[in-house]
């Protein structure tokens, strides 16, 4: 038995058809759509994938720790065994997120976004670290792009996809693995800087589609599940300034003087522009209302409410259910703002429940969350070097072929992939997983075995690597 799992970091079918002619690979395979979870990010997602389980479970929500604790989730924050923790085969693990430090498998297993950098140890063995770096580079895409080397980033990044397949390919090869995964994250980032540009997108999918076809061509002894953890979409062109909201509708008390200075802000930030790029320096965050004040003001007053860019977090829990239903009714003229507001407990279960956000919602794909404080409810988005974006993208893909696969799956979540492989390999399914072994698409017809929880205990990121892999995210507009 040999199972390989292809990840395409914010694959989509809709973009993937415009370009077909330049994807016969995929192009040709089943068409199936794969739930994700909420919210729609790499970090949750993957995870999920990983784990089976929900992010009330795992514990990875966000690439924080816990949201505003300023602390960079890591392998070791994941509180629950993986897939490849699960698997008694031989196993191989290329770049998954939440992957740092380098987890100890039976196989080879390499860290992915997450990791500092790459002259950390960031493989095991370790003894793989100095032939990895031939392969597998840092890019700071964002910098690239701003300072006039779109096209140089373009070509990096191809050249990035290529290079971590041939490395993959290696270790299967000298691993002898049995089960297999490798994140194409490669294409998220290419995504989220040229998505408006068809040329470049085109370019780019023909490399990916023939890198996948790659994979598959020297494995044909293999079942293979190809599936991403996101869709995509065109960048938001209005932002929704929550805290003014949640101050407009009494839930954040200002004072006269918060309300001369959000005045102030706007007029601070045009008249010091050419200074200021993606973040305001420190002293003006102490004179203006932001988020990290509100974070601050969380602890200090009950009223304060914390929230990102996918949720909220509610100190009044009794307020909870009327923040809900009135987040439902936002609207911008007669267009609904949010196409799904939940309470936590609608979307999330398990032992970490109380570190998931009070409330998580989702957006028309033209909004975007801005958590500064403004006098308007909505304001236009400026110009920015990110074309695509998938904060709101739920419709991830998934296909399956393979001697034991009978049919590629029409529909299935994300959740369900890691149970089905586990009971491929004739291995016990957590009692805890939410997702379920889609025993539809087997061959074979045997009973599913069960086992105990699959839980494991949480540990504490270092600052120092915290910094770095902070910078790459943002890099990469995840923070």
């Amino acid at each position: 038995m040999k199972v390989i799992v292809i990840g395409i970091d914010g694959g989509t079918w809709p973009s993937f058809d415009r370009f077909s002619g330049s994807m016969p690979f995929l192009a040709s395979l089943k068409h199936g759509s794969l739930e994700t979870t909420i919210p729609t990010g790499s970090a949750a997602a993957w995870t999920s994938f990983s784990t089976g389980k929900n992010p009330g479970k795992h514990g990875i929500v966000s690439w924080e720790t816990k949201p505003f604790s300023g602390k960079i989730a890591t392998s070791r924050d994941i509180a629950a065994r993986e897939l490849w923790d699960m698997l008694s085969v031989r196993v191989g693990v290329m770049c998954p997120p939440i992957s740092f430090p380098p987890k100890e498998v039976n196989g080879f297993y390499i860290s992915g976004i997450g990791r500092p950098s790459t002259a950390e140890e960031f493989t095991y063995p370790p003894e793989e670290a100095e032939n990895a770096r031939h392969y597998i580079e840092d890019l700071n895409t964002l910098e690239s792009v701003q300072s006039g080397k779109a096209f140089e980033a373009r070509e990096k990044i191809k050249q990035m996809t290529e290079n971590k397949v041939s490395l993959f390919l290696e270790l299967t090869k000298k691993y002898k693995t049995d089960f297999s995964y490798i994140l194409m994250d490669e294409n998220d980032r290419f995504q989220h800087f040229f998505w408006k540009d068809e040329s470049a997108l085109m370019d780019y999918y023909s490399l990916l589609d023939a890198q996948v076809k790659r994979i598959c061509d020297e494995n044909r002894d293999a079942n293979v599940f190809v599936l991403s953890d996101h869709s995509f979409h065109d960048a938001p062109t209005k932002h929704f300034h929550i805290n003014t909201w949640l101050a407009n509708t009494g839930y954040i008390k200002l004072t006269l003087f918060d309300r001369i200075k959000i005045l102030l802000y706007p007029i601070g930030r045009a008249l010091l522009g050419r200074f200021i790029h993606d973040e305001p320096p420190a002293w003006m965050k102490r004179f203006i209302p932001h988020q990290e004040t509100i974070i601050k003001n969380i602890q200090e007053k009950p009223d304060f409410i914390g929230f990102n860019n996918f949720s909220l977090f509610v100190k009044n829990k009794d307020k909870v259910g009327e923040i809900v239903s009135k987040l439902k009714d936002v609207k911008d003229g007669d267009r609904p703002i949010f196409t799904g507001v939940w309470q936590k407990s609608e979307v999330y279960s398990g032992p970490l429940n109380e570190n998931m956000p009070d409330i998580v919602f989702m957006m028309d794909s033209d909004y975007a969350i801005n958590t500064d404080f403004s006098p308007f409810l909505l304001s236009h988005v400026k110009k920015t070097p990110w074309q695509g974006y998938h904060t709101f993208a739920p419709d991830a893909i998934i296909t399956a072929f393979g001697p034991d696969i009978k049919e590629s799956p029409a529909k299935a979540r994300i959740i369900d992939i890691t149970p089905t492989i586990l009971h491929m390999f004739n291995a016990a399914v957590p009692e805890d997983c939410d997702g379920r072994v889609m025993t539809e698409i087997l061959k074979d017809t045997r009973e599913v075995k069960r086992s105990k929880s699959s839980a494991t205990v949480n540990a504490a990121a270092r600052e120092a690597e915290d910094e770095l892999v902070k910078k790459k995210l943002r890099d990469l507009g995840y923070m």
